[in-house]
Order: C-alpha cells, then sequence, then structure tokens
C-alpha cells in the first residue's frame, strides 16, 4: 500500500510539474509533505536533503541569478551589443555568444538563458533580423557554458560531491574549464556556419509582422517591463523629427528602446 501511495504522489508531482498552475517549488514541498504524511518517509528523511551542501549550492545558485537580473546586466549587456556590433549581424552574433559564455560561467546555464532572451529578441528586431537566427545558437551555448566552472551547472556540483563522498578528490572551480572552452568554441563555429542553413528565416514568414500586432500590455506582461516603460515627448524643432527610427540609433546612442 505504501509503495502505490508513494507512486501516485510521484505521477501526480510529475503532471504538475507538467502544468503551470504551481510553481515548481511550490509542487516540490508539496511532493515532500505529502510523502511524510502517507509514512512513506520519516520527518528526519524528508528535512535531510535541506543539510546536503549541493542543495545549499544550487540554492545559492538562484539568489546569485536573480541578482544578476535585478542589477540591470541584461540591459548593460544589450547595450554593449548594440554599441560594439552595429548592424553587423556577424559581429553580433559572436559579441552575444561571448556575453552568454561569460555570464553563463558563473550561474545556472538555464539561468543564462532566460536572462539574454528578451535581450536577444529586442535586438534582433532592432536591426531588422530574424530572431530565430540568434535564439537555437543562444540555447546551445548556454547548455556549453555548464562545462566553464564548478557552479555554472547543478550537475556539476552533484558529480564533485559524489566524487568526495567516494573518496576521491572533489573538482576544483576552474578545473574542468579546458574542456568547456574548447567545447564552446567548437559549438560557436559550429553555429555560426551552420545556422543561416539549418535555422528558418522566420522573419521572412510573416512572425516579425505578428508580433508587431500585440498590444502593448501584452508585450509589457511578457517581458516584465512594467517598472522599465517610460513616455518621452518630441519636443517642436528637435532633430529628431523627420527621420526613421534607424537613423536615430537610440538604442546604441541613449540606451532605449521603443
Amino acid at each position: 500500500m505504501e509503495m502505490t501511495l508513494t507512486f501516485i504522489i510521484l505521477f501526480v508531482t510529475i503532471i504538475l510539474f507538467m502544468g503551470s498552475r504551481l510553481r515548481a517549488d511550490l509542487v516540490a514541498i508539496l511532493a515532500l509533505m505529502a510523502l511524510v504524511i502517507t509514512g512513506s518517509l520519516e520527518p528526519a528523511e524528508a528535512l535531510a536533503g535541506f543539510a546536503n551542501t549541493v542543495v545549499i549550492m544550487i540554492a545559492g545558485l538562484f539568489v546569485v541569478g536573480a541578482g544578476l537580473l535585478r542589477t540591470g546586466l541584461a540591459q548593460q549587456a544589450g547595450n554593449l551589443l548594440l554599441r560594439f556590433a552595429g548592424e553587423s549581424e556577424t559581429k553580433l552574433f559572436f559579441l552575444l555568444m561571448i556575453i552568454v559564455s561569460f555570464v553563463g560561467a558563473f550561474m545556472s546555464n538555464t539561468g543564462t538563458v532566460a536572462l539574454m532572451l528578451p535581450v536577444v529578441i529586442s535586438i534582433a528586431i532592432s536591426i531588422k533580423s530574424s530572431p530565430s537566427k540568434y535564439l537555437i545558437p543562444l540555447s546551445y551555448v548556454g547548455s556549453l557554458t555548464g562545462l566553464l566552472t564548478l557552479i555554472a551547472s547543478p550537475a556539476n556540483i552533484i558529480v564533485s560531491e559524489t566524487l568526495s563522498e567516494a573518496g576521491y578528490q572533489a573538482l576544483s572551480f576552474f578545473q574542468i574549464t579546458p574542456i568547456g572552452i574548447t567545447a564552446l568554441i567548437v559549438g560557436i563555429l559550429y553555429l555560426y556556419f551552420t545556422r543561416n542553413r539549418l535555422l528558418p528565416d522566420i522573419k521572412s514568414k510573416g512572425t516579425s509582422d505578428k508580433a508587431h500586432q500585440l498590444s502593448p500590455s501584452q508585450l509589457t506582461d511578457d517581458y516584465n517591463l512594467e517598472e522599465s516603460l517610460y513616455s518621452v515627448k518630441v519636443s517642436a524643432g528637435s532633430s529628431m523629427i523627420g527621420k526613421a527610427l534607424a537613423q536615430l540609433k537610440l538604442p546604441a546612442v541613449y540606451q532605449i528602446f521603443i
């Protein structure tokens, strides 16, 4: 009976993880409580995981990721990309990959992709390029950054802890970095030479036009822009009057996006 209840709890937990009605952390806590209530786990067993150094380290990674997001790293990265890349897709691609690699070396690879996603989309639209040319490379390179440092991926921390428990020397912070750099270089070069052939040009199929049909409120909700929106009035006699947005280069000069 106890095993049956355990499988039922695990099945319900997986279903809730697949959905979006409850947060993942809340689902995990509820599943843990259910296992204790049904007697599948003793209270001491249920709480033992919170004393594990791996759990504490992974929790710390989420704190670091939130700090990087709230300090405006994504906005600064976007400004640097536009300033140095201009309208060159090649420069933009390599600069984007370098920034993703640097950020991903010190925070979770999943968090890195989530952090850079709105930046990549806005920049691609501003230079009239297809976002699809950058989003999949962003995801792949974000995954490869998990090999750069010990904290770049939770899996690295788990492996290091397992080695230590088995009597071997734990991984040092930069021990796997040479492997990660090699994988990154090969991955970035492969993506650069194949992206134009393998990745679809969504912009040419009208997806970009559909994106511009979204209401301002929808865009605000999708990209969490509530605290980053401002209304700017162009005064009479301004040098901006009569010029196209592409001529003004507002993102590169003033670090603002329209």
